[in-house]
């Protein structure tokens, strides 16, 4: 290939980036306005749940399919909550297992959270 024809096309393409900068710009939005807009139809349809959420005061216990629910308290370790359900501290792995996403820090644990406490 020649040089002035690398030089013509590498000029071609230059001259159009403003052009391929609103293309690619254009998929990118509607790549994003696709993923939400799907989103949005599945938890129309349902098939996204959502959960609701009950008033219960800290060291409250419930009951659901999956296991017991326990909302936390300023005071509670994973390892004295393992010791009321399960009657042995070193079950703490179970409730920490079941409850990754919504305890941050196992040492430090925050009042008011709802724990899954799983069936042994």
């Amino acid at each position: 290939m020649k040089r002035s024809t690398l030089t013509s096309i590498l000029y071609q393409i230059k001259s159009r980036e403003d052009v391929m900068s609103i293309f690619l710009g254009c998929i990118a939005l509607g790549a994003v306005g696709y993923a939400i807009f799907s989103q949005f139809l599945k938890f129309k349809s349902g098939l996204i749940e959502v959960h609701q959420t009950t008033t219960q005061s800290a060291g409250d216990t419930t009951t659901t399919p999956s296991g017991r629910v326990h909302i936390t308290e300023a005071s509670d370790t994973l390892w004295n909550i393992a010791q009321k359900y399960y009657g042995d501290g070193n079950k703490w792995v179970l409730i920490y297992e079941q409850n990754k996403e919504k305890i941050h820090n196992p040492d430090a644990m925050v009042a008011g959270v709802e724990l899954e406490i799983p069936i042994e």
